[in-house]
C-alpha cells in the first residue's frame, strides 16, 4: 500500500542527502519512492538531476524515457524528448572520448534517426569515423551532411579535414558546387 506520509518522509531524507552532497544516498531514497509510486514525476526529475551531476548517461537515458512516458501533456513530452536527444549526445561524446568508437557510432546514428537536424550528432559521427581511421568515409559523410543541412559548421569541419588530408582541390570543388547551387549566399 502506498502511504503518502512514507513518500514525504523519503523526500525529506532525499533532500537532506542532496544538500549534504550525498548524491548516491539521495538516489537510494528516490528509488524507494519510485518503488512505491513508479510514475512520481517529482522523484523522476530529482533522480535525473543527481544522475546528470554524476554524468551517468546510460541511467539518465533510461530515466528520461520513463519521464517522457509519465508526462501528462504533449508539450511536456516534446520538451523531454528534446532533452533525451541531448543526453544521448552526451553519451555519444563520452563513448567517443573513452575510445568506445562502435558505441559512439551507434549513439550518433540513433540521434540522427530521432532528429535529422541535430548538427552536433553529424559532427560526432564524422569524428567517430575519422578516429576509426576511415578518412575518406568521413569526408564523404561530411560532404553529404553539408549538402543535406547547409550547415556552415559542417562546412568548416569538412574544410579542416580536407586541409589536414592535403586535398584542397576537393575543397575548392565543394565551394564551387555550393556557389552554383546558391549564388546569392555569401
Amino acid at each position: 500500500e502506498t502511504q503518502p506520509g512514507n513518500i514525504e518522509v523519503l523526500f525529506s531524507l532525499e533532500r537532506v542527502m542532496g544538500k549534504t552532497g550525498m548524491a548516491s544516498e539521495a538516489i537510494m531514497y528516490l528509488d524507494e519512492i519510485l518503488e512505491l509510486d513508479p510514475d512520481n514525476l517529482t522523484a523522476l526529475y530529482r533522480k535525473r538531476y543527481f544522475l546528470e551531476k554524476k554524468e551517468k548517461w546510460d541511467d539518465l537515458i533510461s530515466i528520461q524515457k520513463t519521464i517522457i512516458k509519465s508526462e501528462h501533456n504533449e508539450k511536456d513530452r516534446k520538451r523531454e524528448q528534446t532533452t533525451l536527444v541531448g543526453y544521448k549526445y552526451e553519451q555519444g561524446r563520452y563513448n567517443l572520448e573513452n575510445g568506445e568508437l562502435d558505441k559512439a557510432e551507434i549513439v550518433f546514428k540513433t540521434i540522427l534517426r530521432l532528429d535529422k537536424d541535430f548538427i552536433p550528432a553529424y559532427l560526432g559521427l564524422a569524428e567517430t569515423i575519422l578516429r576509426k581511421g576511415n578518412a575518406e568515409e568521413a569526408v564523404s559523410f561530411l560532404e553529404q551532411s553539408f549538402e543535406q543541412t547547409s550547415s556552415l559548421i559542417m562546412l568548416a569541419r569538412l574544410e579542416d579535414v580536407l586541409i589536414t588530408l592535403g586535398d584542397p582541390v576537393r575543397l575548392i570543388r565543394l565551394y564551387k558546387s555550393s556557389i552554383s547551387r546558391d549564388p546569392q549566399n555569401q
